[in-house]
């Protein structure tokens, strides 16, 4: 008996020695997790205010300087934990009427009541440039090849007009599309954004300013049997009228080239029309007949004309 009350007495004992160091570990976990802690912040956020009042004085912003836009904040570790995206600093840009690098004034729009803000820059940098707007031809790249298949793809909208700070805009000349033609087998039509490039095709990857109210377009694809065809060559009616095309003589570099015939439709060759003729020299160009595709890779060719002028024409 004596031994049972001993060993309920120690039980007992333990269940208070056990609670009480809960209770010790609970508070110096909450004393410890109270604790003020201070944490710094790089390239605060920053919303411009103002912009369209900027745009009507033919201005944009084209440049805020946020090296410099380091703080910090300090309060409990749950409210930092929380306010990890940092502060928004606005700045207004309505005033400005030249181009030019400014130091405004801010304010703080969103930050948490319980944490105290240490800031101290006193204003920030910001650069405005002239606006304008540019019209820039759509060109469509295909990437991929079709098997056995010439696939035309045209965009809806040949040019886009983009709008942003003119520095910006003189680099770009031309809005490119590209769409996989590998797996196309019939018709079709996609949504593509374009992309930014430069005279030389090259994609612009830095862009700060400039927007557009279209940012894709629509692609129309179609499909056309392939077929190889010999190039007959002819003289427009102007020039009928002055000259004989000596055909013994006159050649053609492929004879022959590979163009797309759509379903329905049937040609015996590729026509080609001299247009002008100056000396040595002259222009031609392909006829592109209803339901014939050409593609640029064929138009690749050499002609070697020779041609005589009708007695008292010239």
């Amino acid at each position: 008996m004596a031994e049972k009350e001993k060993q309920s007495k120690n039980r007992v004992g333990y269940m208070i020695f056990s609670a009480a160091a809960a209770v010790f570990i609970w508070a110096s976990i909450a004393y410890t997790s109270d604790q003020d802690i201070t944490k710094t912040f790089h390239n605060a956020n920053i919303q411009v205010n103002g912009e369209s009042a900027l745009k009507g004085n033919g201005l944009v912003v084209t440049d805020i300087d946020t090296s410099r836009l380091t703080y910090k904040m300090t309060g409990k570790r749950n409210d930092l934990v929380s306010s990890m995206n940092g502060i928004t600093i606005e700045v207004d840009v309505s005033q400005i009427s030249q181009p030019g690098m400014y130091e405004l004034e801010y304010s703080v729009k969103e930050a948490n009541p319980r944490l105290e803000v240490e800031l101290p820059f006193e204003s920030v940098t910001v650069e405005v440039g002239e606006y304008g707007e540019k019209e820039i031809p759509i060109e469509i790249r295909q990437l991929g090849v079709s098997k056995d298949k010439f696939i035309k793809s045209e965009s809806e909208l040949q040019t886009v007009t983009i709008a942003g700070a003119k520095e910006e805009l003189e680099k770009v000349a031309k809005g490119i599309v590209s769409i996989d033609i590998s797996d196309i087998e019939s018709n079709c039509e996609y949504m593509i954004q374009y992309l930014l490039a430069d005279k030389n095709g090259n994609m612009l990857t830095k862009n700060k300013t400039i927007e557009s109210k279209v940012s894709e377009v629509k692609v129309k694809n179609k499909v056309y049997n392939i077929e190889v065809l010999p190039i007959d060559l002819m003289l427009s009616s102007e020039l009928d009228g002055e000259y004989v095309l000596d055909e013994n003589i006159t050649t053609v570099t492929p004879k022959s080239i590979a163009v797309g015939v759509e379903n329905g439709y049937s040609y015996e060759s590729v026509n080609i029309k001299i247009t002008s003729i100056e000396g040595d020299t002259f222009k031609y160009e392909f006829i592109d007949e209803d339901g014939m595709y050409i593609p640029d890779s064929e138009r690749n060719i050499k002609i070697n004309l020779t041609v005589t002028p009708k007695e008292g024409a010239i």
